[in-house]
């Protein structure tokens, strides 16, 4: 297998009463007033750190997910970041994600502000008709051996282009049918090449999270899947 690259624009900056965003260009007309104003937005319903909105555009729809923290801080500075804008770090990892070919979903922008020291934002994403693998895995029939098959290939197509994702889990692969997405990329980096530890840290992530949920037993057809497409051997 071999990736694909994709053709991104540059992203527009608009600034309006103390908040900044990236937005692509194709979404910035739309998308500027829910991102400034809230028009628009409705719940989502998932239930998570970050609350997730949506909003309806000619051009889909999007998804706006609140970065907040988790760990130590999260009760201190909840959806706050010390002296780092975490949300554009974010959408930079992403969006050379998906101009690389990864598979995963079409980052649409990020939107900040900075109190003194502090930031905040949240980030836009292009829905897709999934469900994520922790749902799936859930739900009656479970999850096919094409979509974990998917996951696989998802989860190569990340390391391929040298991103490292910092919490790849059940929530954070969509499925659908032989096709699945990466997603959050909050904390991720790119590195030059994911060589076995960084690959091995990935997956034991993955399995953890599987063995939370009960469903451990499907991790052996993504690894499989993952080395099949050209991912290095994991020393699990």
């Amino acid at each position: 297998m071999k990736l694909e690259p994709r053709a991104i624009p540059d992203y527009v900056r608009i600034d309006r009463r103390g908040t900044s965003a990236l937005v692509h260009p194709e979404f910035a007309v739309a998308l500027s007033p829910a991102i400034f104003d809230g028009e628009g937005l409705r719940p989502t319903g998932y239930v998570g750190r970050s609350a997730i909105q949506s909003v309806d555009t000619p051009n889909g729809t999007v998804l706006i997910r609140q970065c907040r923290r988790g760990g130590a801080l999260r009760n201190i500075l909840r959806d706050k970041y010390l002296l780092h804008n975490r949300p554009r770090a974010e959408l930079s990892v992403h969006r050379e994600a998906y101009r690389l070919g990864v598979a995963t979903v079409l980052p649409v922008a990020v939107v900040w502000k900075r109190t003194g020291p502090l930031f905040s934002g949240s980030i836009a994403t292009l829905q897709v008709e999934a469900t994520d693998l922790r749902r799936r895995m859930s739900e009656e029939g479970g999850v096919s051996p094409a979509e974990l098959a998917a996951c696989g290939r998802a989860i190569w197509s990340m390391h391929a282009a040298g991103i490292v994702h910092a919490d790849l889990n059940t929530m954070n692969l969509l499925v659908r049918g032989d096709e699945a997405w990466v997603i959050d990329f909050d904390k991720s980096h790119i590195v030059t090449e994911v060589g076995r530890l960084h690959a091995r840290d990935n997956f034991l992530r993955l399995r953890r999270s599987m063995l939370k949920h009960g469903v451990v037993l499907h991790f052996d057809s993504i690894v499989e899947a993952y080395e099949a497409a050209g991912g290095v051997k994991i020393p699990l």
